[in-house]
């Protein structure tokens, strides 16, 4: 069996990309050839260690040199570049021949369904984020007619496979949905102590992770409790503005903006609690993470994600959405009872073993199979 996987680049150090490495690096050891095409690495090494079995092919494309040239010529040049795009992949993928190509919801969405094999599609955000993304945009006219290109590209591939039952639900127009949950990221054989007066959150900071509802739930928190603190971990365009909420809420003393860290599985270690205040998610990979790690999780219970990972008041707290004080009042619960910390973070590492590479895989490779029996 012969899988491409259509992707922008394997130098970025995105969630994307990691997990499409690490199914990549599953597959060839399970004796699946596997190729990744992508457009954007120009030379550039990928990110993640990619095994030397998996075949890298960049068309070399580079849609992003003219992006700060004047707009005429950004348009210019961007139309070549799709040109020169579209006749690349379908020619290489013409002599790769594969039994199944993967799209991953880039620019190649829209280019496969010029190709004639079993296509899959699958889409690492939710129903939720890809209207959020449309109505934001400035461009009414021309934006409701990508909506429409993007839904008609979705109808033509084999599968479309989306990342929870949620989320699932919210495209139930399309007849050939499936559902396959994110692998997690590493395995991890130790457990959190689940000891240290430390609360965590990770992610980027943007709007869309809720972390100014997390300070405030914070802030409640600390008139409640002594001597615990929180660490937020990610980088992004609102830490100033985040940083300035803490100080204004007097925690800069208790709650802390670390940045980005390569260690993640320590830190989820270190932990006594893990906690995401997202607008939305796709998943919420984090969650996984935490849990593999033993610690007990609570979340608002956003689109789309964590009602697929969390089982409430076992594995962890759902929390209504925007809801500060209850979030400040789950995480000042699992404070004060170590006891039940520690039962809801057994209980959350024997949970996380539904998103373990074993478990998700065998799902992949079994839809793999279904397609091109179905092909014959």
């Amino acid at each position: 069996m012969k899988i491409v996987y259509c992707l922008e680049g394997l130098h970025y150090s995105g969630g994307l990309e990691r997990i499409i490495v690490s199914k990549a690096n599953y597959l060839v050891s399970q004796g699946i050839e596997v190729c990744i095409i992508t457009s954007e690495d120009n030379d550039k090494p990928s990110f993640f260690k990619l095994d030397s079995r998996v075949k890298h092919y960049d068309l070399g494309i580079n849609f992003y040199a003219h992006c700060n040239d004047s707009l005429y010529k950004q348009l210019y040049y961007n139309f070549n570049c799709k040109i020169k795009y579209k006749h690349s992949l379908l020619n290489l993928l013409n002599e790769i021949s594969p039994d199944i190509v993967i799209s991953t919801f880039n620019r190649e969405l829209c280019v496969l369904t010029h190709y004639n094999g079993t296509k899959i599609l699958e889409y690492h955000f939710s129903r939720y984020a890809f209207e959020e993304y449309h109505r934001l945009k400035s461009f009414k006219f021309y934006d409701v007619w990508r909506h429409r290109k993007f839904l008609k590209a979705i109808s033509r591939y084999d599968r479309f496979v989306v990342l929870t039952h949620e989320d699932a639900e919210n495209w139930k127009e399309f007849e050939h949905v499936a559902v396959i949950p994110n692998i997690n990221s590493f395995e991890c054989e130790e457990s959190a102590l689940l000891n240290q007066p430390v609360v965590m959150a990770a992610g980027r900071l943007t709007e869309q992770k809720g972390f100014d509802k997390l300070i405030e739930a914070w802030s409640i928190v600390c008139k409640k409790v002594d001597g615990w603190f929180l660490h937020i971990y990610g980088e992004g365009a609102l830490r100033n503005e985040l940083q300035k909420l803490i100080d204004k809420e007097g925690l800069s003393k208790r709650c802390f903006l670390d940045g980005v860290c390569n260690n993640m599985k320590e830190k989820y270690l270190g932990s006594s609690i893990f906690v995401l205040s997202s607008v939305y998610e796709g998943f919420g990979l984090v969650l996984t993470e935490a849990m593999t790690c033993g610690v007990p999780v609570v979340s608002f219970a956003c689109p789309c994600g964590p009602r697929d990972i969390i089982a409430d008041e076992e594995s962890g707290f759902l929390v209504s959405q925007g809801n500060v004080e209850e979030l400040a009042d789950k995480l000042i619960y699992l404070i004060q009872n170590p006891e039940k910390r520690k039962e809801m973070g057994t209980k959350a590492k024997l949970s996380a073993v539904n998103f373990s590479k074993e478990k998700v895989m065998k799902m992949w490779i079994e839809l793999f199979e279904d397609l091109c029996n179905n092909r014959k």
